[in-house]
């Protein structure tokens, strides 16, 4: 293999086993209960829009 073919099987192998089994657990309610739970945390926003 030359250099560039094994940058992109190690690329793609890193890529593949970190992202597995990666999960999210979604937060249900809303703005305000979530920053009296986190406290100083950072909060992840997901907007959605139908346009």
């Amino acid at each position: 293999m030359n250099t560039h073919q094994s940058k992109y099987y190690l690329l793609s192998v890193l890529l593949f086993m970190g992202c597995q089994s990666s999960s999210y657990n979604w937060y249900g309610g809303n703005f305000e209960e979530a920053k009296t739970v986190v406290g100083s945390k950072l909060i992840l926003l997901d907007f959605y829009t139908e346009t």
